[in-house]
């Protein structure tokens, strides 16, 4: 059986170093930033006679957040023991160290593509940072649309979830989990649109550039959800299958040992050491890691702009969606649910698994749905302009 072999391996503790003295220096330095890109593009407008779009708005913004991130940065690391909601001491996890290798990995490769293709790097390190912001909000968004109940009762009925006093600041608080993945792919999509639109990019070509990068950032991502215990498997059992021996107390631990199915088990895994689950983080990994390849290959054989990105898409909600049939992590939901004894024994699974319908895998349908309607419409565009271009030349 495969070990949990990353699980904490960068568990590194920074005392004095609290994510609310790093937030506010993070402000003040976007802040400078902003401030010096504001003066560079003025500099290069002067020297061409020329002005500069918005300046005074972008000088404002820079010094209002150098100046509020500066001031309150300082009162952070000089008053003793000050704090608002970021009081947590910066903790190194596997799981961060493997998000932000994916996040410069997809970048690196978004700036080698764009390289290739002609388009503006600078646009795609500009994308890459609203991807990220807008990335966070929607993955959280949707978290907090099917965990509603959840921060309901943390901030006015906080004794229902045992806590002493309400904490209505929670759905701030990202780093300690709660993201959805297709809500921060909807969320990168909202961005893209808005800032392609605002700059009149086109946005086909860009986001096909950079469909490759967020298939190399998944990879990643999943192997760091192995070390945080979370996006585990369902319980198997038997020995017949490739498994993760989870320790007790990890997430997969606790939801596995209440599922009533195993009633008979329990007492033998409490005396045990671990649980086995399908090790769905290491499926999605090693399918992501291949949809990768594949996009690299198709990217210079495309027949319109936007199908390598379409294709990204549909690939991924299969991907999704299968691997939602051995998730053991139920926080999503299901819309219906749907189980035969025979199929789950032939995967694995306990008789009363579910496999169908997860919110991720509905999402997914969506997806596929829109995406294979958008690809009919590109590619017969796509065949009207170069049947026009060919009646044109042989007119010509």
């Amino acid at each position: 059986m495969l070990k949990d072999f990353m699980y904490e391996l960068f568990g590194v503790r920074f005392y004095g170093l609290t994510f609310e003295r790093i937030f506010f220096l993070a402000l003040a330095v976007l802040g400078g930033v902003i401030l010096y890109r504001a003066w560079a593009a003025k500099q290069a407008a002067d020297a061409k006679k020329e002005e500069v779009k918005d300046l005074g708005t972008r000088m404002l913004v820079g010094v209002g957040l150098a100046g509020f991130g500066g001031y309150m940065g300082l009162k952070a690391w000089l008053a003793d023991g000050y704090q608002l909601f970021f009081s947590e001491p910066l903790v190194l996890h596997t799981y961060g160290v493997a998000i932000a290798t994916g996040f410069i990995f997809a970048i690196w490769f978004g700036v080698r593509e764009a390289r290739r293709t002609g388009l503006e790097v600078a646009r795609i390190m500009d994308m890459a940072f609203w991807f990220l912001v807008a990335g966070l909000i929607g993955s959280r968004v949707v978290f907090m649309i099917v965990e509603w109940q959840e921060y309901y009762d943390m901030c006015f009925e906080p004794a229902k979830l045992g806590l002493t006093e309400a904490d209505c600041l929670a759905p701030l608080k990202f780093w300690k989990g709660g993201l959805v993945f297709y809500g921060g792919l909807i969320g990168a999509m909202v961005a893209a649109a808005i800032y392609m639109t605002k700059y009149r990019l086109p946005a086909w070509r860009y986001v096909d550039a950079m469909a490759p990068s967020v298939a190399i950032g998944q990879f990643f991502g999943r192997l760091g959800c192995v070390s945080a215990g979370c996006c585990h498997g369902k319980y198997i059992p038997s020995e017949r299958m490739a498994a993760l021996e989870w320790p007790k107390d990890t997430p997969a631990w606790r939801v596995i040992i209440e599922k009533p199915e195993i009633a008979a088990e329990k007492a033998k895994f409490l005396a045990g050491s671990f649980v086995t689950a399908h090790p769905t983080q290491l499926y999605e990994s090693g399918a992501m890691i291949l949809l990768f390849l594949f996009l690299l290959w198709f990217r210079t054989r495309k027949s319109f702009n936007g199908q390598v990105v379409l294709l990204y898409v549909i690939c991924y909600a299969f991907i999704r969606s299968t691997v939602e049939i051995f998730r053991g992590d139920t926080v999503r939901g299901f819309i219906f649910q749907y189980s035969n004894p025979s199929i789950s024994e032939a995967l694995g699974l306990l008789p009363d698994d579910p496999l169908i319908l997860s919110t991720s895998q509905f999402i997914s349908v969506l997806m596929v749905v829109g995406a294979v309607g958008i690809w009919i419409w590109r590619s017969r565009a796509a065949r009207e302009k170069r049947a026009a271009l060919r009646a044109a030349w042989q007119a010509a």
